[in-house]
């Protein structure tokens, strides 16, 4: 005898669910059991997101990610499939952190960043390690520039750049000459260096040292 029925979606799967966006986004997350652990996230909705990390997570363990511009965001762990985990969280992000994060990952890809010792540091581990030798903490920091902590650690992991009238500023945090943080190297070296360069240009133009500008792009 046949009997007719049909199949109905559950509600409470679809219901709490929302498109997700791809993305590759470094962050830091903090679980409530440890400490912080380098996370990378691959997709995000206002209700949730789909991250990667090393550090032994378990379901219904709770944490706070860092959002770019936006700050720490509590979230709960859903599922866990070796390195990756499922959050949501505890309450809907709005579209302006979506988009913060869509930004922030767009073009940068998963690189990471040279340690201190590596050949041709980058600006941000440069940051990074000015700010360890003298002590100061992202919050310090953040808070000594009048911006975000996010906005200082998206800095260090090369995630955004500080606009060049915050360079004197930033460099005075750390106790270093400006160029000196841009560069890494001495700047009275690579002052002489300039100096030098200079020189021999305007001898070779017939013309003097102090008409003789040199731009140096980083």
């Amino acid at each position: 005898m046949a009997i007719p029925a049909y199949f109905e979606r559950e509600a409470t799967l679809t219901d709490r669910r929302e498109p997700r966006l791809k993305l590759a986004l470094n962050a830091q997350g903090t679980p409530s059991s440890g400490k912080a652990t380098d996370v990378l996230i691959h997709n995000i909705s206002p209700t949730g997101l789909l991250m990667e990390c090393a550090a032994e997570l378990a379901p219904g363990e709770t944490l706070e990610i860092e959002l770019p511009e936006f700050g720490p965001t509590p979230a709960t762990i859903v599922w866990a499939s070796g390195r990756l985990f499922g959050c949501e969280f505890a309450r809907p992000i709005p579209d302006a952190a979506i988009s913060a994060a869509m930004l922030r990952s767009a073009g940068e890809g998963t690189a990471e960043i040279a340690p201190a010792s590596a050949a041709g540091e980058t600006f941000g581990a440069r940051l990074q390690r000015l700010r360890k030798a003298q002590g100061l903490t992202l919050a310090d920091v953040a808070a000594e520039l009048d911006v975000s902590k996010p906005t200082v650690w998206a800095w260090e992991k090369g995630r955004a750049r500080p606009l060049d009238d915050r360079i004197d500023d930033l460099a005075r945090v750390l106790g270093v000459p400006g160029s000196d943080l841009l560069t890494g190297n001495d700047s009275s070296a690579l002052q002489g260096l300039v100096t030098r360069c200079r020189d021999e240009i305007a001898r070779a133009c017939g013309s003097s040292a102090d008409k003789v500008r040199i731009f140096i792009e980083l």
